[in-house]
């Protein structure tokens, strides 16, 4: 019988109890004595590790974009409701803005 991968893993059954025990795949990378399937591979786990955490940054630079545009957005809005000057596209934007909120305000008997 060959030698089965010597990572523990967790499987959830009835009742929704944890159970651990050793992954029966069969063990096909060797790394300091240890055998690991090609999913628990130390490669591959640094691998899936790697992307996992790339992902998380893009989410989160995303998000900051989305923040920082909502930001200037609502600073854009504030200055021309101030009467400053500002050009002819971020003024029609505004106002489109303004319409619709006064609409909103009308729908929930605000205004």
């Amino acid at each position: 019988m060959s030698e089965k991968c010597s990572k523990e893993v967790t499987t959830y059954s009835g009742g929704g109890w944890p159970f651990h025990h050793q992954c029966s795949r069969k063990a096909v990378v060797f790394v300091e004595g240890k055998g690991y399937c090609k999913q628990h591979s130390p490669d591959a786990t640094a691998k899936r590790e790697a992307e996992k955490e790339r992902q998380c940054k893009l989410t989160h630079l995303k998000n900051d974009a989305r923040w920082k545009t909502n930001e200037l957005g609502h600073t854009t809005l504030k200055l021309h409701k101030q009467g400053v000057t500002l050009p002819d596209e971020l003024r029609t934007a505004c106002d489109a803005i303004i319409a619709l909120e006064e609409e909103r305000k009308k729908l929930e008997g605000e205004g």
